[in-house]
């Protein structure tokens, strides 16, 4: 009896050491699975922006009078550069509540008529990009704070922060930035990850 009592215990202290050796191999895994997704990411949302930002400096270039009615009688417009998709400046066939990047008019287009019309689609031949997966669109801002895109989620994997901080440590520290804690233009119970194109505010 007293021989059957101490195999048991060898028994249970083999059970736990095989499950502090799985323990083991599990939790590296997982942490390599988190990092490699990060990555993923940050290098998705990095093509996309640079995909928009590439887009506006080509608009900018081809029509460097921009919109010449005065767009800037709108508080915080820079020009030359496209006007934010909602500004209530543009013709409402060409507004986008949601100021969306694929909505993004180029000023002065087409042949700097003042007619401003959209970078993407059929009528140009160039298509923006999908949304990242778990992120909504990507917006455009042309504001008194400068221009940029934003991205943001407002999911909770754990990776995707991750993701928008690689993002942000791989421009200069004026470049990019990764928002959290409710601060502008991050909404409530999201997390964003912004990308200047121009910049009037410090950093």
């Amino acid at each position: 009896m007293k021989s059957r009592g101490s195999a048991l215990i060898y028994i249970l202290i083999a059970i736990a050491l095989l499950g502090a050796l799985t323990m083991s191999f599990i939790e590296p895994s997982s942490q390599q699975s988190r990092s490699q997704n990060a990555f993923k990411v940050a290098s998705q949302l990095k093509s996309q922006a640079e995909f928009y930002r590439a887009a506006i400096q080509d608009c900018i270039l081809t029509h460097p009078q921009g919109d010449t009615s005065n767009p800037t009688k709108y508080t915080g417009y820079n020009s030359p550069f496209p006007l934010t998709p909602s500004s209530t400046y543009l013709d409402v066939s060409k507004r986008d509540a949601d100021d969306k990047a694929s909505s993004i008019s180029c000023p002065g287009n087409p042949g700097d008529s003042n007619d401003h019309a959209f970078m993407f689609g059929g009528a140009t031949g160039k298509f923006a990009p999908l949304a990242v997966q778990l992120f909504d669109d990507m917006e455009y801002y042309n504001n008194a704070d400068g221009v940029y895109l934003l991205a943001k989620t407002d999911k909770t994997d754990p990776y995707l922060a991750e993701a928008m901080q690689k993002a942000e440590a791989s421009y200069s520290a004026c470049e990019s930035e990764y928002i959290s804690n409710e601060a502008a233009p991050c909404e409530s119970d999201y997390l964003c990850w912004r990308l200047w194109v121009i910049r009037n505010t410090s950093c």
